[in-house]
């Protein structure tokens, strides 16, 4: 008798989750599925993302400072410029870096800068 009880308060859980409606975490629809009542995010369904996220690489200089400059005035948007010189001049800016509060960082655009045969030359490059 108990276990037919049990069975069907675990019936009633699972349909009640079942109706549950979407919730709405952030920007981010989130739906409860019964299999072990664990929340989902469904943004993929969304005509859009929530939020910028990737990395975008770029071969010219002018076109990394315009696409920097273009989501610098974001305001959710914090840049932060990182650089390397060694062994090849690369520059990485992190859109949604960390500055004030935690962020993401997984906003990036990257930019390889070539070295001039100039510098080639005087460095001995081939």
């Amino acid at each position: 008798m108990q276990n037919a009880e049990s069975s069907n308060i675990e019936a009633a859980l699972n349909a009640g989750a079942a109706l549950a409606a979407a919730k709405t975490i952030g920007n981010t629809p989130v739906i409860v599925v019964p299999e072990g009542y664990r929340a989902e995010e469904f943004e993929h369904l969304l005509p859009a993302p929530t939020r910028h996220r990737g990395t975008t690489t770029l071969t010219q200089a002018e076109s990394f400072t315009r696409f920097i400059k273009e989501f610098s005035g974001l305001a959710d948007l914090t840049p932060r410029l990182y650089y390397q010189i060694d062994p090849h001049p690369s520059f990485t800016a992190i859109l949604n870096d960390h500055c004030q509060a935690p962020d993401w960082r997984d906003f990036r655009a990257v930019y390889s800068a070539p070295l001039s045969k100039e510098w080639q030359t005087w460095c001995g490059f081939r």
